[in-house]
């Protein structure tokens, strides 16, 4: 202890050693003790925050984030298709990113041109999107060049594409996102995102020799793509254009619900996210690779499968030169058409800069097992309450939606196992005695099969016990 020391300390001093044990030198050794131990405490604290394992702070473990040059996944809009019926006796063309607000005041916008002759209709793809630019002027020659988002755009970012005008060019030229300004040269018109413990995201240029560094004078245009992550809007619902030029000469209506949003990745998501960043290193080579790629750009994938030709052929017992170079793909969002995930997927991986690669994607095959269970609680308990508590972490554990597709750190699918479903049964401590049996278990899982436990299919036998 601090205050022995300084005790032990002043006994070897002749002038101190009589004053050793007196109530003005105990003051001072509680004080200098306290202050050693808080000090102490500080710098344990500040030592936990430096690593991004152990960080508590948000603002620690965004900066930790930075330093591997990783950045979360932004918010995803909800998707959906709308029917647009032209009005008026005039052809109209609606441009991508034209405004639409819905009844409740959410914002969307249309994913592709609509080009309508009088009196037709046509279903486009409908995103809860909010398009907006933004103008900058690079004012300073310096390198890694840095253009921050507001807070509220940094937010209800989905996606930010870049467009710069040199001094000396006559128009704007879209500028490619890469990691780390990877395999870039003075040349090269690229830039990497950033995400800085302000919560702000970023746009970072070169610094002339990895990547080209923007003269001074040059005009940088943001069009940001902003969402408000999870919201939903029925089948049938209306939705006007800002314009009312186009409100008085077509209609727009919710063909299918639009769902399936999801808000940017939690503290704890990017945590995880940036100390296995290193392991991926944005390469997509391995099975693991195009799983983190793709959960990483698409969320809320309830399956997600990929495979490769070796796999395949051992699936379908005979060799076939169909599959060569081809990355096998399933997938599966229980709030999405199969149609628009098999879209979203393919466009994802296909902007990758592969060569000699084919994607297919492969309708994954939904596989319910039911359940049989008859169980005795204590005639304390209610059976209903038993048989809420048991459906509920049935559902919860291996219901559709949340029993994982994958587990990539031992490139295995998660699959449901009876002994799991005792343990879960037997650790609720409802019951004092019970029996269970799984279903179509014993059938081979092929690579595109997603299963889980359908209660509704199920039967669940709950009694009182006999014993008193």
């Amino acid at each position: 202890m601090i205050k022995t020391s300084i005790n032990d300390y002043l006994k070897s001093l002749p002038y101190w050693e009589k004053m050793v044990g007196s109530q003005y030198i105990n003051g001072i050794s509680n004080l200098v003790e306290q202050v050693g131990e808080r000090f102490a405490q500080r710098c344990e604290r500040a030592l936990q925050e430096s690593r991004i394992s152990t960080a508590v702070k948000r603002s620690s473990i965004l900066a930790e984030a930075e330093d591997k040059g990783y950045v979360g996944r932004k918010s995803t809009p909800s998707l959906g298709r709308s029917l647009v019926t032209n009005t008026s006796s005039a052809f109209i063309s609606i441009p991508v990113g034209e405004p639409l607000i819905s009844d409740a005041g959410v914002p969307y916008i249309f994913l592709d041109t609509v080009d309508l002759s009088s009196g037709s209709s046509v279903e486009v793809e409908t995103a809860q999107l909010e398009l907006s630019a933004t103008e900058v002027t690079i004012t300073e020659d310096k390198p890694y060049y840095e253009i921050l988002l507001d807070k509220d755009d940094s937010k209800q970012v989905h996606r930010v594409d870049v467009y710069v005008k040199l001094p000396d060019s006559m128009g704007f030229t879209q500028w490619q996102k890469t990691y780390m300004f990877r395999n870039a040269n003075e040349q090269s018109t690229v830039y990497t995102e950033v995400y800085k413990p302000t919560e702000q995201l970023g746009i970072r240029f070169g610094n002339g020799k990895d990547g080209m560094k923007p003269p001074v004078g040059s005009i940088v245009r943001l069009e940001i793509w902003r969402t408000e992550g999870v919201t939903s809007l029925l089948a049938g619902e209306q939705l006007s254009f800002v314009s009312d030029e186009l409100n008085e000469s077509t209609s727009v209506e919710s063909l299918t619900p639009i769902v399936g949003g999801l808000p940017p990745e939690s503290t704890e998501e990017i945590r995880l996210g940036a100390i296995y960043s290193t392991q991926y290193d944005d390469q997509v080579v391995w099975k693991d690779d195009y799983i983190h790629f793709i959960r990483q750009n698409i969320g809320g994938l309830d399956f997600l499968n990929v495979w490769g030709e070796q796999q395949q052929e051992e699936q379908d017992g005979f060799l076939s030169l169909a599959n060569n170079r081809t990355i096998f793909i399933s997938a599966f969002d229980k709030e999405r058409p199969e149609q628009d995930v098999k879209e979203e997927v393919l466009n994802l991986v296909q902007s990758l800069p592969m060569l000699n690669r084919r994607y297919k994607f492969v309708q994954p095959v939904i596989k319910p097992i039911p359940i049989v269970f008859s169980g005795e609680v204590p005639r304390t308990i209610s059976l209903n309450d038993a048989e809420a508590v048991l459906r509920s972490a049935i559902e919860e554990r291996y219901g559709l939606g949340k029993l994982a597709a994958t587990n990539s750190f031992f490139e295995t699918r998660v699959d449901i196992l009876e002994k799991d479903l005792w343990v879960l049964v037997d650790g609720l401590g409802k019951f004092s005695d019970f029996n269970l049996e799984v279903t179509g278990l014993d059938a081979v899982r092929k690579l595109e099969d997603y299963r889980y436990i359908d209660l509704s299919s199920s039967t669940l036998t709950i009694q009182h016990s006999n014993k008193a």
